[in-house]
């Protein structure tokens, strides 16, 4: 398992501005192509075969590039300090996790609270962003912040 630091370095404005930078959105949107591309993989999960009468638990193998993904979203300000386990509860979140339609009008700030859900459920239970990727939300959240990007008049795919 990989593991990153977890001290984001740009989260000033991360709980009081609803509408991230330009950059920000082109840090997400960096990553379509790649997310897009037919042989991507996000990772897998893996489980040992016992040895010794000892058994080992499941756990999520990442590709690189899921954690320069994760390290991106923290360094750019897209994870937040709220109460995102009730809010993963709520009609909006549902609605976004689990509606293309919903999701490809959210917000910077909705796409921030959904990576904030998906990058923290991970220390909690094992393989949740890779469920997140497998499932497709991260592709949408990325597609999402790119047709923002766009939108504001920077990169466009």
């Amino acid at each position: 398992m990989n593991c990153l630091p977890f001290s984001p370095p740009n989260r000033q404005w991360s709980t009081v501005i609803h509408n991230p930078p330009a950059s920000s959105l082109v840090s997400l949107a960096a990553f379509l192509s790649e997310f897009e591309a037919p042989a991507f993989n996000a990772g897998d999960v893996v489980a040992p075969q016992p040895e010794n009468g000892v058994y080992q638990m499941s756990y999520a193998r990442y590709e690189p590039i899921v954690d320069r993904f994760r390290l991106e979203a923290y360094r750019h300000g897209w994870i937040l300090d709220f109460d995102w386990m009730e809010w993963t509860g709520s009609l909006e979140a549902k609605q976004l996790r689990d509606d293309e339609a919903a999701l490809s009008q959210a917000t910077p700030m909705q796409l921030m609270k959904l990576l904030t859900v998906c990058i923290r459920a991970e220390r909690f239970s094992e393989g949740a962003l890779l469920d997140a990727f497998h499932s497709g939300l991260i592709l949408g959240i990325v597609r999402r912040a790119a047709a923002l990007a766009c939108d504001r008049g920077d990169r466009c795919n």
